[in-house]
């Protein structure tokens, strides 16, 4: 699940009503990405600032990641549409911070995925071996 904090914006006039956001590389504007409506958006405080939160599981934030990580080396403008829409410059720390956490959930999907593979594997072998063992008695 991503975690991605959303600027505080002024109060809404209805309650937590979810924020779509798009992402554009500033000059020349080649590509975007957009997600849908969070699901699950809260708002909070993060060292005493206030912020809004929107998670997205894997997959379902359009593709936005995905281009932040191809574009981590580019200035990347964030449009948050609401109530009303906020933009602003995505800092180069944070491009770097979603490129490097995309590295490490794919290289800890990948450990998972053996570790899942080598326990198939391992009931495999122990059935294998349980079936020679009862040729062997049958001889």
């Amino acid at each position: 699940m991503w975690g991605i904090p959303l600027p505080k914006l002024p109060p809404r006039k209805t309650a937590m009503k979810p924020l779509t956001w798009a992402v554009q590389s500033r000059r020349p504007i080649t590509r975007w990405g957009k997600t849908a409506a969070s699901k699950d958006s809260y708002e909070t405080t993060d060292l005493g600032r206030a912020i809004e939160k929107a998670d997205y599981k894997m997959g379902d934030d359009g593709g936005v990641i995905g281009f932040i990580v191809a574009n981590k080396d580019k200035n990347i403008q964030l449009q948050f549409i609401g109530d009303r829409t906020y933009k602003t410059a995505m800092q180069p720390n944070d491009r770097k911070a979603i490129a490097e956490l995309t590295e490490l959930a794919r290289i800890l999907s990948g450990m998972e995925q053996i570790r899942k593979d080598k326990k198939e594997a391992n009931l495999k072998i122990e059935f294998v071996t349980r079936k020679m063992q009862e040729q062997e008695e049958e001889k």
